[in-house]
């Protein structure tokens, strides 16, 4: 579609939107729609919004606005073709009986005619199981790609700004899933049914608090569930989460999240979103997530919508949304951030607002600001988490989480049950900052503890019988110096390798925890399956040093430090910090390059503090660059 088609259809103010409707019309039809500007969204008609992952560039398709060409991503177009409404009767009458037959089996042949029965109906359907009357009535839609002019990088800003306000303000919300394997999305549906039909008859009918229940083993209770599944039946859902693109997609939290409601399609499929997201919080709670890990991200997603729309002051923090969306991505990484203003509770904050501007060339300066906003306003390094992999970037700012890569946390960290947290390297210390003049610089407090002698192996990633763990293991046999009493040296080892937690993200409170602990990890890491009577849960925490290094140090502690953590890099304890910090000193500038977080046992609850205290040591300022 030419510049023109915009400048014809200028959004006069900075609350007007556009909105399109889909011509009626068949399969084999060319997709066509009429786009028209409504003057200020608080005004608009009834209108739908499409919630959708945009898809590669490759492979467009052509479509007509208001008789203009555009060509449009593949994706884009399977959803509108599922969303455009039938031609009416006397559309259709105008047409010659052959051209209408054969229109008519086109379409019922791409839909499927015969309808089946299933255990799914009270959630989903085909879509041509519906009357024509509820096919041929759309209304308006609201889809980015088209309603906003995507070279326009100032009218985008102000879009963005208001994208919140516009899916509160449409009557629902269209989920396009895509096109999946149709085997795959059977089977999901099948595992759908029977997980609410638990829920009902668990939480609903029972009338049980539904936060009360305690995790399950799932060995042992997976028959009770009613799933009488074989391996690659669990191994469809997955692959059906897993295959939607969708759900990893960063923008869905807020388009879903504050929706009135949603209707999820995928295929010929249409499904009801209370439905799919209450099995996947079910399925969640249950630990089936350890059999398909992308359910976890499905039942956040619930979990938000059904706090988003309550007042800003109750809704979660911008800091927590951006810890609890670590796996989501996004095409500009900038997004990572915009994405979550609108749900935050800091969202109407001018100074948040002012950040989301697409015509700012410098992606960096966005993350930086991000970051010192958050560092500002909690007190604490947590932030810092999110950029354990900055440092693999040469030239980054390392301490300011850019989304480059895969980032790995420890969870346990962040728990922040009945107010209390597992670890407190720092003892909950303050983060204080020392303003620079360079804004790539921050200025913390606190003390270089300690240096990394020896650093392993990344975790997992090779077969155990040549991998590290055994030389590791005799690596920190032989070491002259240990902080630890040599009869609890073992303890010191298995507790190091499962970052201290047992199966709930707690410290354990006797040592059979920990050697449960470190019997599952040692499964894990053997490719063994869990037993029955071990918790999924238990199982996955067990392998904390995923992506992660073993490391040892000058002074004889045993920890995991992140991957690209080497020998010679600092152990450090920094104000604000629940865990001690890997350092890397740039050149003699003074300066140092953040690696990121560690678990070092023996110094997890301050214990660092005490000996720089009687050392006589006293607080330093560290900057990080």
């Amino acid at each position: 579609m030419s510049q023109s088609m915009y400048d014809h259809l200028r959004l006069s103010t900075s609350s007007s939107i556009r909105l399109v409707s889909i011509t009626p019309g068949y399969p084999i039809d060319e997709l066509e729609c009429q786009m028209t500007v409504v003057h200020d969204l608080a005004s608009a008609p009834a209108f739908e919004a499409l919630s959708y992952v945009w898809g590669a560039n490759n492979g467009t398709v052509g479509m007509k606005i208001n008789g203009e060409k555009k060509y449009i991503t593949s994706n884009l177009a399977d959803a509108l073709s599922r969303l455009r409404p039938l031609p009416s009767p006397t559309e259709v009458q105008a047409l010659d009986d052959s051209e209408r037959l054969r229109r008519r089996a086109i379409s019922a042949h791409n839909a499927g005619e015969e309808k089946e029965k299933n255990v799914w109906g009270a959630f989903a359907c085909r879509i041509n199981e519906l009357t024509f009357e509820k096919r041929a009535t759309r209304s308006l839609l609201w889809i980015d790609a088209l309603c906003i002019n995507q070279d326009d990088k100032a009218e985008k800003t102000v879009q963005v700004r208001m994208m919140r306000k516009i899916y509160e303000r449409a009557d629902s919300v269209n989920v396009w899933l895509g096109v999946v394997p149709h085997g795959d999305l059977r089977i999901a549906l099948s595992i759908t049914a029977q997980a609410l039909a638990n829920f009902e008859e668990e939480y609903l009918y029972a009338g049980v608090e539904w936060k009360g229940i305690e995790p399950e083993t799932v060995g042992d209770s997976m028959m009770a569930h009613g799933f009488f599944l074989q391996p690659d039946e669990w191994a469809a859902l997955s692959r059906f989460y897993d295959w939607c693109a969708y759900f990893k997609r960063i923008w869905i939290l807020q388009e879903v999240a504050c929706s009135r409601s949603a209707t999820v399609f995928a295929n010929d499929f249409q499904m009801d979103w209370n439905a799919v997201g209450t099995a996947a919080l079910w399925l969640s709670r249950k630990g089936y997530e350890a059999m398909c890990p992308s359910l976890q991200i499905v039942a956040s997603l619930w979990t938000l919508t059904k706090t988003s729309r309550q007042e800003q002051s109750t809704r979660k923090s911008l800091a927590d949304l951006m810890l609890e969306t670590v796996q989501s991505q996004s095409t500009d990484r900038r997004d990572r951030v915009f994405a979550l203003l609108g749900l935050s509770s800091e969202g109407e904050d001018p100074l948040l607002q002012a950040l989301i501007n697409y015509d700012d060339g410098s992606e960096e300066a966005t993350f930086i600001k991000t970051a010192r906003y958050l560092l500002d306003k909690l007190q604490t390094l947590e932030p810092l988490s999110l950029a354990s992999s900055q440092i693999a970037y040469p030239g980054t700012c390392t301490w300011a989480p850019a989304w480059r890569g895969q980032t790995f946390r420890f969870k346990a960290a962040y728990q922040r049950t009945s107010g209390s947290k597992v670890y407190a390297a720092s003892r909950h210390t303050l983060h204080t900052c020392t303003q620079t003049s360079d804004i790539r610089v921050l200025s913390v407090h606190g003390f270089n503890f300690d240096t990394i002698i020896f650093a392993g192996e990344r975790g997992m990633a090779k077969d155990p019988v040549e991998g590290s763990y055994f030389r590791e293991i005799k690596a920190m046999l032989e070491i002259n110096k240990s902080a630890y009493d040599p009869a609890e040296l073992m303890h010191a080892i298995q507790m190091t390798y499962t970052a201290g937690v047992n199966e709930i993200l707690k410290p354990g409170p006797s040592d059979n925890d920990y050697l449960v602990a470190g019997l599952a990890f040692t499964r894990y890491w053997l490719g063994m399956k869990p037993q029955s009577g071990m918790s999924t849960d238990q199982y996955r925490r067990a392998a904390a040093c995923e992506n992660r290094r073993f490391v040892i140090t000058e002074r004889g502690y045993l920890g995991l430090a992140p991957e690209q953590a080497k020998q010679g890099d600092m152990v450090a304890i920094l104000y604000g910090g629940e865990l001690p910090m890997i350092l890397r000193a740039i050149d003699e500038s003074g300066e140092y390059q953040f690696v990121g977080e560690s678990y070092v046992h023996g110094l997890m609850s301050g214990e660092a503090l005490d000996i720089m205290q009687d050392e006589g040591r006293v607080l330093e300022v560290i900057a990080l660059r």
